[in-house]
């Protein structure tokens, strides 16, 4: 177990969603079912109730008695455990001081009996059902951590577990008391596709069923997880929603398809929930509560990935024109597996639910993706297209395999880039890495091919003024901080990134820069594999 600094968790499902208590010691101050809301907590000052002051989470009274608090939660979706988020959020006097985490695993209903009501402790029955699932016997997961309070720069405890079994049960102990706003349980659902359920045509794309989002070009106002939930969207903050594209236009302009001429658009790429693929029959595409910001067109594509391979994207939905607040339906005559699906908006704009209906390829399909070792040559050859010809990231990446695709690496390359592995790479090597990208403005022969395209919007030819500042620039950039300026370029001309570069040039510390350069590379690379 490993307290991490940043969220590394923003590709993995929150298990404990739309999840139950099923038991606590008491809720005096607020009922446990905060603990688990998927809102984000709030503080009222003025808020009271005849108990005390109202918190946004799960807090218990000051104990007076022996032993300590403690709560069972039946996980939203069941699944593997790859780590915690909690959040003490404005629990600034009053947190609780240690927690830990226990798990088990139930396919059958636990006999616990639940009120859920202010100002009130377990009674002496529903301590006894409790006390007869033993949960104090079950698998540590988190053992006791200390938690900050709740100020704004102390909140988030991010804990990174090793765990590789399925869970459907949570204990949450408290020492001895108090209160946490809220618990995140972030993993992977694992699902049993022998079971009958799945004999017939699934949602291939719904997150209950193991679906996951794996990469997106912007999600400002809303994550690709919301238009995989299993709930209708209840407002236009529970979809994906982008910011408005930079690279739109003036004017618009109609082309000769009847589409709006769009220099960029944005996208989210998904894989199914079959580890073997699934064979599509329907897609329902819902841009409910979107009125006046849901995208012009959209395109939906699929392909059918094994191991490290690019994808190559097949055609399910052509480019066709949406309405706002609108359920849009689409029969699929592609019949052939896929493993992920790709939806672009163009040129922006946001979507409440997206749905993928389809039948599994077999009947004997793991519960999990599987997660395969590549050899070297396969390493090389994906990663020199994504991260230029970073050595010694091939080399650490190579070390820590198996994966389950292409997104799965890049993931890891980030966690890597960040210092969120156990196994950290040395700043020379972060260094090297840096070092490996081609200077913005380089001449056209000292680009990979990737870098020519990205640095190439509007032309390659630039101006001789606007050469000799970004030299410059990068000149002096490299002698005051001892590696390569990274920028993602996102489709801005050379003139455009002028300002700021300077910028970065001028306020930047090393440590910062450092720490953007590494993330900025990451960003290039998923941009280039959603372009590919």
């Amino acid at each position: 177990m490993t307290e991490i600094k940043d969220n590394p968790f923003t590709n993995l499902v929150d298990l404990a969603a739309n999840g139950n208590i099923l038991f606590a010691t008491d809720d005096f101050f607020q009922v446990a079912e905060h603990l688990i809301l998927k809102e984000e907590p709030v503080w009222d000052e003025k808020k009271f109730t005849l108990y005390g002051k109202w918190m946004d989470g799960w807090e218990t009274r000051r104990k007076r008695v022996e032993g300590h608090d403690w709560s069972i939660i039946k996980l939203g979706l069941s699944g593997t455990i790859s780590g915690f988020h909690i959040d003490t959020a404005f629990f600034t006097g009053n947190q609780t001081l240690r927690i830990s985490i226990q798990a088990a695993c139930f396919d059958q209903d636990l006999p616990l009996i639940r009120r859920s009501e202010l100002g009130t402790c377990a009674t002496a029955q529903e301590q006894a059902a409790a006390d007869l699932v033993k949960s104090d016997v079950w698998e540590e997961v988190l053992p006791i951590f200390p938690l900050r309070p709740g100020y704004p720069g102390e909140r988030h405890h991010y804990f990174r577990i090793n765990s590789s079994k399925r869970w459907t049960h949570l204990r949450v102990n408290y020492f001895p008391d108090g209160g946490v706003a809220r618990l995140r349980v972030y993993g992977t659902v694992v699902k049993n596709f022998s079971d009958a359920s799945f004999s017939g045509v699934v949602d291939l794309l719904a997150v209950e069923n193991g679906a996951v989002p794996v990469a997106v070009s912007n999600s400002h106002y809303g994550t690709p997880f919301h238009i995989i939930s299993n709930t209708e969207s209840a407002g236009m903050y529970d979809g994906w929603e982008t910011a408005r594209n930079p690279k739109r236009p003036p004017i618009f302009v109609k082309g000769a398809d009847g589409h709006l001429i769009i220099p960029g658009a944005e996208w989210a790429i998904f894989r199914v929930c079959f580890p073997c693929g699934g064979i599509p029959d329907k897609i329902i595409v819902d841009t409910a509560h979107f009125r006046g910001n849901y995208p012009e067109s959209i395109l939906i594509e699929g392909c059918n990935i094994k191991g490290l391979e690019l994808p190559h994207w097949i055609p399910l939905v052509p480019r066709i024109c949406c309405e706002g607040n609108k359920k849009h339906e689409f029969t699929i005559s592609y019949q052939q597996p896929i493993t992920h699906v790709k939806l672009t908006v163009f040129p922006d704009g946001g979507i409440a639910r997206f749905r993928v209906w389809g039948k599994k390829v077999s009947n004997n399909l793991p519960n999990q993706p599987s997660k395969l070792h590549f050899p070297k040559a396969e390493f090389v050859k994906a990663l020199s297209l994504l991260f230029e010809t970073a050595k010694p990231l091939v080399e650490y990446l190579f070390s820590t395999q198996p994966f389950t695709d292409i997104w799965h690496l890049i993931s890891t390359a980030e966690d890597a880039l960040a210092g969120r592995l156990a196994a950290t790479l040395t700043e020379t090597e972060l260094v090297e890495i840096m070092n490996a990208h081609p200077r913005i403005g380089a001449p056209k022969q000292e680009l990979s091919v990737a870098s020519l395209k990205e640095q190439s919007h509007g032309g390659i030819s630039v101006d001789p003024e606007t050469l000799k500042a970004l030299l410059q620039i990068n000149e002096e950039y490299e002698a005051k901080f001892g590696f390569r300026l990274v920028e993602f370029v996102n489709g801005r001309t050379r003139k455009e990134l002028i300002p700021v570069l300077q910028k970065r040039l001028d306020e930047g510390v090393r440590e910062s820069e450092l720490k953007y350069g590494l993330q900025a590379i990451v960003d290039i690379a998923r941009d280039r594999l959603g372009k590919y």
